[in-house]
């Protein structure tokens, strides 16, 4: 637990501050620019991601997965390395192809978002072989340039053009420039020729695991397409301005858990065996419900203060009525992908995980398909809510075949309890009219959360041990498991 709360803590700031910088650019983007820029610069942003998580991803997760412990370190990077130029270079032809199919106004847009796609794919590379060598400092140290980078060139460009092109070319040099100050570090030495034996281990470890990422994706991003075909691009920025801010907070905590626990998980398979790696996964779990479930909780309880202080005006009415729901919802997505999908992952069985998603996927069209001509964009919220729902059910239920994965029904429990006294104090409270009054609410809600909290953990003689994992997990052992 010592070495999680360690590695946590450092990679609080490796991914806090980007996390804090990103949060600050949604406040000075949609005060900066009309909903309908934020809304194309929102629909760059996805296609773009949609792109890298069809073609590129894969590669990340692949490098991270067998870097850990690999014989051959160098072979490895120079064959994940070859693999993304030809993927590059074919993204390149396509992206040519497309600029003379899309509207006039939208080919600029089009070229950066290719532009986008290669820098940040290259910049998660190298993050997560850094991740691999357990290099916390030095990854938090590109993310925090990659973040500053971006907004500060992103705020630049809108001076000059306060159009969608400015916040994505300022992403395009945030990545690129990040990336440059590990190359030596990372890629000295590397040569240009790739092993097939290494390539096909990782396609088929990856691929599954990417093509679930896509669903995935799909699943987060897809509403904002069809809110802008069956609304319009102003409605689209809208909307994803109150998604981004109700989901922000909620998805660095718990990447930020994930970051420094998932390789520390693949150490323990690897050299101490399936035992201790399902411990160092209760206590996975753990830090993931004590962190997230406050985070998301504050975000219902104070959503009209935070959507009116950090977000323009145009965007106020919505985002108080989003963030309660995407909240919530972004708290079982990240239990979802960072605990129980991690049971295909640490059995290799990554392609029944996009099984689980592609239930989840088929939930939200559905839903989004009755709903936004009915009910709008709250109707968007409530489908990615519904669709979240069922893929965390669908991942605990179909996952156990694989991995006997641990649920800390400890931890579940006092983090409910710390959390109902959250909301039965919110009630007691006097509303804040002043920011006084409302920072004292918040110190007394978080107070009240981390003392419930060291009370039962003090009372029930330590935590998160991993003593009392899921019912039957000691009968059984794990089905294709490996060391």
């Amino acid at each position: 637990m010592k070495t999680l709360l360690r590695h946590s803590a450092i990679y609080l700031l490796a991914r806090g501050v980007p996390g804090a910088v990103n949060f600050l650019a949604i406040a000075m983007f949609t005060r900066l620019l009309p909903p309908k820029e934020y809304g194309r610069y929102a629909l760059v942003i996805a296609g773009s991601g949609l792109v890298n998580v069809m073609l590129f991803h894969w590669l990340s997760l692949s490098l991270l997965r067998y870097f850990v412990g690999s014989n051959a370190p160098l072979q490895l990077l120079a064959t994940v390395r070859v693999a993304y130029r030809c993927l590059a270079a074919l993204t390149a032809i396509a992206g040519f192809i497309a600029l003379f199919w899309v509207p006039p106004d939208w080919q600029l847009l089009v070229a950066a978002g290719i532009l986008l796609l290669w820098t940040q794919t290259w910049f998660e590379m190298n993050v997560q072989a850094l991740r691999a060598k357990l290099a916390p400092v030095l990854f938090g140290l590109i993310s925090v340039v990659k973040a500053v980078l971006t907004i500060g060139v992103g705020l630049l460009l809108i001076e000059w053009f306060p159009n969608a092109l400015a916040p994505t070319l300022g992403h395009v040099i945030g990545f690129a420039l990040a990336s440059a100050l590990v190359w030596g570090k990372l890629w000295s030495g590397v040569g240009n020729k790739a092993q097939i034996n290494l390539l096909r281990e990782v396609v088929q470890y990856g691929a599954p695991l990417g093509w679930t990422l896509v669903v995935a994706y799909l699943l987060g991003y897809s509403d904002r397409f069809l809110i802008a075909y069956f609304i319009d691009e102003h409605a689209a920025g809208v909307y994803a301005a109150g998604y981004d801010l109700g989901s922000q907070v909620i998805f660095v905590a718990m990447s930020i858990i994930n970051t420094a626990s998932y390789p520390l998980i693949l150490n323990d398979m690897e050299s101490k065996g399936v035992k201790a790696a399902r411990q160092q996964l209760s206590r996975n779990m753990w830090l993931l419900l004590t962190v997230a479930a406050p985070a998301a909780g504050g975000m219902v309880i104070f959503a009209p203060e935070i959507a009116t202080t950090i977000l323009g005006t145009e965007f106020h009415e919505t985002a108080i009525r989003l963030i309660p729901w995407i909240a919530v919802a972004s708290l079982l997505n990240g239990l979802r992908s960072y605990h129980f999908d991690l049971a295909f992952q640490l059995s290799n069985n990554t392609v029944h995980q996009l099984w689980v998603m592609g239930m989840a996927i088929a939930v939200n069209f559905v839903l989004n398909l009755l709903w936004i001509p009915q009910k709008g964009i709250i109707g968007a919220a409530w489908a990615t809510l519904a669709a979240y729902v069922v893929a965390l059910l669908a991942s605990v239920m179909l996952g156990k075949r694989f991995f006997d994965l641990p649920i800390n029904w400890k931890a579940i429990g006092q983090v409910g309890v710390a959390i109902m006294l959250m909301f039965v104090l919110w009630h007691l409270l006097p509303p804040g009219s002043s920011v006084a009054q409302k920072l004292l609410n918040v110190g007394v809600l978080l107070s009240a959360y981390g003392g419930t909290l060291t009370l039962m953990a003090v009372r029930s003689s330590g935590f998160a041990t991993g003593n009392r994992l899921q019912s039957g997990s000691t009968r059984r052992t794990i089905g294709r498991t490996p060391r």
